[in-house]
């Protein structure tokens, strides 16, 4: 860590990394006002300003060099490009009174789901949303596991994964490269 820093290399916090296993079971009490569907054209901005303003534990967030108007434009970005087609296999949204409130983006490979990003907005957490699109995403793929990192700092995000029944497989640390 010492000679990266030396380097211009920044330690910016510890991904935690979760596998759950497609034979798992996960019971969770169904939400009935929530609806989970496969995205829709219709909801980008939605989504995209749920992406932008409900983050605050990712390693953008964390940087001190990077500024919370500019975090907050990449995590908008991140969900712009699955619309355009430049990032994610699947994305799922969750519908509250027939608008979007979460977003949980995929990765899809052969043998594993990796969840890209995933976001509920501030008003609807605590709902079982992101249980409920999690639930979804493990419902409709014939991956054998669902994978995840998440900061360690984010205790919210470290809780659901393991209430939801992931395991912890791996960690590594995140560093950022700046020049100055």
């Amino acid at each position: 860590i010492h000679f990266l820093e030396k380097e211009n290399f920044r330690l910016i916090d510890t991904n935690i990394q979760f596998l759950l296993e497609m034979n798992t079971s996960f019971y969770q009490k169904k939400q009935k006002s929530i609806k989970i569907i496969f995205a829709e054209q219709k909801y980008k901005n939605n989504i995209s300003k749920i992406a932008k303003n409900n983050f605050k534990f990712s390693r953008f967030h964390l940087d001190p060099k990077i500024s919370n108007s500019n975090a907050n434009s990449i995590k908008s970005k991140w969900v712009e490009n699955y619309f355009q087609g430049l990032r994610g296999d699947e994305m799922i949204i969750a519908l509250l009174d027939g608008n979007g409130v979460g977003f949980l983006q995929l990765i899809i490979k052969k043998e594993i789901i990796i969840i890209d990003l995933i976001g509920v907005d501030k008003k609807s957490q605590g709902k079982g949303v992101a249980t409920e699109m999690i639930k979804f995403a493990h419902e409709n793929n014939k991956s054998k596991s669902i994978k995840v990192g998440t900061q360690i700092s984010n205790i919210p995000s470290l809780r659901l994964y393991q209430n939801i029944g992931f395991v912890f497989s791996s960690s590594n640390y995140i560093f950022h490269y700046h020049s100055n």
